[in-house]
Order: C-alpha cells, then sequence, then structure tokens
C-alpha cells in the first residue's frame, strides 16, 4: 500500500498550476480602442519596448535618461532622427439590444507616421544634457459621420501631440550613472464628434 500512496503523490499536480490554469481557461476574448505604445523611437519599438538596459545614444532621453552618460566627454554629440510608421487597421460591428448586426465600421485612418528627434552634448567628462521632440506612438481615427459606430467621436483630423522633453545624465564612475528628464505634453485637439 505505501508504495501506491507514493505513485499517487507524485501523479497529482500541484496545486499552483490547477488554479492558474482554470483562470486562464475561464478567460474571453477582449477588445478595445485605441492604441498607444509607451515607447519611442524606432530602437526602442522594434525591440518592443525592451531598450531600457542597453539605452546609450539620444534615444535613451525618453526611456532611461542615465544612459545619456554614456555619451559623456567634453563637446561629444549625438543627433537621433527616426520615424515609424504605426498601422492600425480598426473594424467595428455593432450589435443591437436584439443582437442584430449593424454594417461593419472600418477606421479610414489607419495609418500614422511618428516622429522623433533627440540631441545631446557631453559638457566634460561626466555631464550630458539632451532635449528632444516626439509624438506619441499612436494612430488617429476617422468614420464616417453616418456610420454604425457606438461612440460620437469620429476623427481626430488635424490634432497635434507633441512631448517636449530635456534631460540630463551624470557618470559618476564606469559603473554608475544617473540620468532626470522632464517632459511637456502639448496638444492641439481637433474633435469631430455626431450628436443623434
Amino acid at each position: 500500500m505505501p508504495f501506491l500512496t507514493v505513485l499517487q503523490r507524485d501523479a497529482l499536480i500541484p496545486k499552483q498550476f490547477i488554479i492558474p490554469s482554470l483562470l486562464l481557461g475561464l478567460t474571453t476574448g477582449a477588445e478595445g480602442g485605441g492604441l498607444t505604445l509607451p515607447i519611442h523611437g524606432v530602437r526602442s519599438l522594434e525591440r518592443g519596448g525592451a531598450f531600457i538596459a542597453g539605452a546609450e545614444d539620444a534615444d535613451a532621453l525618453w526611456s532611461n535618461p542615465g544612459g545619456l552618460a554614456h555619451l559623456a566627454g567634453d563637446r561629444k554629440q549625438a543627433l537621433l532622427f527616426d520615424v515609424a510608421l504605426v498601422y492600425q487597421p480598426v473594424e467595428h460591428e455593432r450589435l443591437d439590444p436584439s443582437g442584430a448586426a449593424f454594417p461593419v465600421v472600418t477606421n479610414q485612418q489607419p495609418s500614422a507616421l511618428v516622429p522623433a528627434l533627440a540631441g545631446a552634448l557631453g559638457i566634460g567628462d561626466k555631464l550630458v544634457i539632451a532635449g528632444g521632440l516626439s509624438s506619441p506612438t499612436m494612430t488617429f481615427h476617422r468614420y464616417a459621420t453616418d456610420g454604425a459606430q457606438r461612440y460620437a467621436s469620429v476623427g481626430l483630423d488635424g490634432s497635434r501631440f507633441v512631448s517636449i522633453t530635456v534631460g540630463a545624465a551624470y557618470r559618476v564612475s564606469d559603473r554608475l550613472r544617473i540620468g532626470a528628464s522632464l517632459s511637456n505634453f502639448v496638444t492641439s485637439t481637433k474633435l469631430a464628434v455626431v450628436a443623434n
């Protein structure tokens, strides 16, 4: 009998796997609107935001200001200019309370070019100052005014979103760098709405 008990005990699935497995099995699809990626620059975007530890150029201004200190050196300069293409096609099929489907609504402005510009300047052997302009990594939306979309917002054409960022970094030692940045988000919004 002890042999059977040992086999049964080894065959049991640990509790820490049962509950998460059940919870994952109960999930359903999630839907939402809009996409904004909290990253700047093509290098960071291509790595899915996993750029923090490797930030060693002017792109570090947004992701890890301490990384700017890699540019320390009297009058050492760095300039970054990049443009990312964000493509986000959206289709929405609205259902009325009885379950009947309205015509499919499609985003008529699914892509946007997202620029970023940053510069850094080494002052002495340890200090670096930097500044940059960027736009959030996102697209705008535009829908037909007579469409079956659920919300009244039908467009953001002509809107502008710009982040103005300044930062500084200091190389304490070859293994320790500190930095900070400050951003100001400036917007000019042109929102088109439909009122029923």
